[in-house]
């Protein structure tokens, strides 16, 4: 069961960076991670630890990545 919940912990954090790079790219860090820290409510780091790999919580990966997904830049 624990290398499955890792499996799909791992799956979740190559998700997120894979939706957020592109956009970092195309614009700035600063542009991507600040609306999506203020719309969670979490400081602007975790949202940078998270997209570079280092993501604690499997619902706030995906709560990032579905707002990362949603921004309209």
């Amino acid at each position: 069961m624990e290398a499955k919940l890792k499996m799909r912990h791992d799956l979740a954090k190559a998700k997120l960076k894979s939706v957020a790079m592109p956009k970092i790219e195309k614009h700035t860090l600063k542009e991507v991670i600040n609306p999506v820290a203020k719309n969670l409510n979490v400081a602007p780091q975790t949202v940078v630890n998270y997209i570079y790999g280092r993501a604690k919580d499997g619902f706030l990966t995906e709560a990032i990545m579905e707002e990362v997904k949603s921004l309209k830049l």
